[in-house]
Parts: C-alpha cells; sequence; structure tokens
C-alpha cells in the first residue's frame, strides 16, 4: 500500500468525525490522491454551508496537515490573520481546522476551493506580475506572524560542483556540449571559495515560499487574473527574498520566451518594495552567484531531474556568469 492509499483510507474512515467537528457544515467529502501534494496528505472536495446561510461554498479537505503547514496557513489565511480586513490572503482561505480529529492528534483544515493553477504555456504578463505580487505578500504577512529564522545550513557546493565534474569527466550520463561543461565546471571551481562565502553570508530576512511554480499558484476563480493564491507550504524556509523569484525563474530557463520579457528578480523587487519591504543592496550580483551555482549543480543531479534543454541553458549561464564574475 502506498502512502497516498494509506492516507486516503484513514480520511475515509475519519471523515463522519471530521464531519461531526464542523459541526454540520460541511457536506458529503469526494476524497482523491494528488501526487503532487507534499506530505502524503489525503485531500478531498466538499461544499461547507454556515450556520447562518443556506449558501453552500465549495471547499477543499486535507488530512494529516503537517505541523509547519498547518501553522501557516492558519496564521496567515485564518479568520484572526494579519492583515484580514485589508485584502485576500496570500493562501486560500481557512475556513476550519483544528489539530484534533477522533481521538487522534492529527490536524486537518478546510479552505476555500480555488480555480485552477496557472499554466505554463497559457501564461500571459499579467499573470507572472500577479505571480510575484503574490509572492511579496507571502513575505510580508509571513514576517509579520513569527520572527525570520535561524539561518539555514550551508548547501555543499563544493560537493556537487565535484561531482558534477566526474559525471562529465567519466561520461556517467550522457549530457550534450561536455567539452563546454568541463571547461566552464574548471572556472566555476576556482571561483567556488569566493563565491560559496559570500552566498552564505546573504542577509536572511524573509520566510521564503520555497517551491513557486505554476502548479502552486492558483486563481481564485476560473477567469481570475490578478487575486491569484499560492498553497503547498512545505518548503518555506528561512532565506534572502530573491530565492524565490530565482526558483520561478529557473522553471523557464529552458523556454525564457514563456516569460514574455518580465524579470522575475526584478519584477520581484518592485513588487516588495511597493509593500515597504528592503530588497538589499547588490541584489543583482547576489543573484548571479545563485545561478552559477544552481548551473554548475545541473550535471551532478541530470540523472534524476535533467532534460537537455534545461541542462543546455543551464551551461548558458554558466559560460557567461563565470566571466562576469572571475
Amino acid at each position: 500500500m502506498t502512502q497516498g492509499e494509506s492516507t486516503h483510507d484513514l480520511a475515509v474512515a475519519l471523515e463522519p468525525a471530521l464531519r461531526e467537528a464542523c459541526g454540520g457544515s460541511l457536506g458529503d467529502i469526494e476524497w482523491f490522491i494528488t501526487a503532487a501534494q507534499r506530505g502524503g496528505a489525503a485531500t478531498g472536495a466538499s461544499n461547507w454551508t454556515p450556520a447562518d446561510s443556506d449558501q453552500p461554498q465549495p471547499v477543499i479537505v486535507k488530512l494529516p496537515v503537517g505541523p509547519a503547514e498547518f501553522a501557516w496557513n492558519t496564521a496567515l489565511a485564518g479568520p484572526d490573520r494579519a492583515h484580514a480586513s485589508a485584502e485576500t490572503p496570500p493562501l486560500p482561505r481557512v475556513i476550519a481546522s483544528h489539530t484534533e480529529l477522533g481521538g487522534y492528534d492529527l490536524a486537518w483544515i478546510v479552505v476555500e476551493r480555488l480555480g485552477p493553477a496557472l499554466a505554463p504555456a497559457e501564461l500571459t504578463k499579467d499573470d507572472i506580475h500577479a505571480a510575484l505580487a503574490v509572492v511579496a505578500r507571502f513575505h510580508r504577512d509571513a514576517a509579520s506572524v513569527r520572527p525570520v529564522g535561524p539561518r539555514p545550513q550551508p548547501r555543499d557546493w563544493a560537493g556537487l560542483v565535484d561531482r558534477s565534474r566526474r559525471v562529465i569527466r567519466d561520461r556517467l550520463v550522457h549530457i550534450p556540449d561536455d567539452q563546454r561543461w568541463n571547461e566552464a565546471l574548471r572556472k566555476l571551481t576556482k571561483l567556488l571559495p569566493t563565491l560559496t562565502r559570500t552566498w552564505d553570508a546573504r542577509p536572511i530576512e524573509t520566510w521564503c515560499h520555497g517551491d513557486v511554480h505554476c502548479a502552486n499558484i492558483m486563481r481564485r476563480g476560473p477567469d481570475d487574473h490578478e487575486d491569484l493564491a499560492l498553497i503547498d507550504l512545505g518548503l518555506v524556509h528561512a532565506g534572502s527574498w530573491i530565492e524565490d523569484a530565482l526558483y520561478l525563474e529557473r522553471q523557464f530557463w529552458a523556454h525564457p520566451d514563456a516569460l514574455h520579457g518580465v524579470k522575475p528578480l526584478q519584477t520581484l523587487a518592485r513588487a516588495r518594495k511597493a509593500l515597504g519591504l528592503d530588497t538589499g543592496e547588490d541584489y543583482a550580483k547576489l543573484a548571479h552567484i545563485s545561478r552559477l551555482l544552481v548551473a554548475g549543480c545541473v550535471p551532478a543531479l541530470y540523472a534524476d531531474e535533467g532534460s537537455p534543454a534545461y541542462a543546455k541553458a543551464a551551461l548558458g549561464w554558466a559560460e557567461k556568469l563565470v566571466k562576469q564574475l572571475a
């Protein structure tokens, strides 16, 4: 039995207790398994009818929910959230939640059902700007409910780049342009001590979402192109705000035209400034360092998550940035 099947069976067994905990407002639940959701939680579609209304509202039910995801969702999108009176939250609104169910220490949430996720092939400039605006709102609201920190553990960049060199040298996988990779990685290795020291000392001023891609950015309604919401908080971490912008940017390294000329880093910087958030000094150089470090790891990870188009784009970044940052 897979983890998804196990949590699905648990959810079905606990459905009567869940509906009782919701005081009769929660309707029948149609449970389904989604491979994209982190943590193996069961997800169900239902309707919620408030006690003072006869108008049902479509909702999504999740259980069990991990401690971090439960805390972030209820703090940022619950009824007592900060900024509640000013605007919609950057996450789906939490309608009901608790950390116990049917005698178990098991967290669950009921949230508003959103429209479709953004589709990479159908993105518009407005979609990308709206997506980065909601990321900025997440940064603001997350920092307002919990102090940012602690500093994350440094990544083993030197080990990953060394592995990349061995993958290329020993032809452990077939990656096009291996001689160009050899040269770029040789130059990167010389720069690594300085680059990693600078990156590891970056300002840690933001709770980063950590997984900003189209499947985790949803419209509140089928035709809503401005009011978006983030989902899946399994990778939230303390970091620099530029990390979320660069994470989104990397999703399009192989297909940059899909961004319609929008630069995620600069766009997120403007969105943060509009909310009164600091962007720091020289973030463009830090971004280049991050791009180069990530590009240098692509051969090391190619067997598990690589693609020829992505590797080609990463090589382009590596060749350009080893010259620029030398």
